[in-house]
């Protein structure tokens, strides 16, 4: 091969790897909550900063951070088939103790104690399961997973944010095409 095809193949190589580097696994929310008061309860609230980095996600792919998103990609050495997003509530009345954000292998939530209460349920799809401890305790878990459902234990892009990230992949398609073009001439 010439060195001039060589170098068109690098940099396709390049450019697509750049720009369409996305994750296999499993992505999903997380952060944590002990709180429902103003300014405690980010996890529950922060929508907004939740979106931005799912958009930050689906722009530029994999990219490092300790704010609200998480490859769970190997969590508890599973299949992906076998990792879910999940979101867990603990109340005392009204009162929210902990909520939960993660990813999760859909038997170990908390803690043993909360493990147990939900060992023999049966969590099909995007579905939501509760138990009451006394009358003043709940503790739900929410659990989901599969293809496509890349942050399902969170807030949805809006179809506008969607297709923009798509229109990114394109255009950046399209300027790998030209340089190569380019390179031709």
């Amino acid at each position: 091969m010439d060195s001039g095809r060589c170098l068109k193949v690098f940099l396709l190589l390049m450019f697509t790897v750049n720009y369409l580097s996305v994750c296999d696994g499993l992505m999903c929310y997380f952060c944590e909550d002990s709180s429902n008061k103003d300014g405690k309860n980010r996890c529950q609230t922060y929508i907004r900063s939740m979106k931005h980095y799912r958009k930050k996600y689906n722009e530029k792919g994999q990219f490092h951070t300790d704010k609200f998103v998480k490859n769970c990609t190997g969590y508890a050495n599973l299949r992906d088939d076998q990792v879910h997003c999940a979101i867990l509530t603990l109340k005392t009345g009204s009162t929210v103790r902990t909520f939960l954000r993660d990813c999760s292998d859909g038997e170990n939530f908390y803690s043993p104690e909360i493990n147990e209460r939900f060992s023999n349920m049966t969590f099909d799809g995007n579905q939501t399961q509760c138990v009451r401890p006394s009358t003043d305790d709940e503790y739900c878990v929410t659990l989901c997973n599969g293809d496509n459902n890349d942050f399902c234990n969170g807030p949805v892009l809006s179809a506008a944010m969607r297709s923009f990230s798509a229109f990114s992949v394109y255009i950046n398609i399209l300027i790998t095409g030209w340089i190569l073009k380019f390179l031709t001439i």
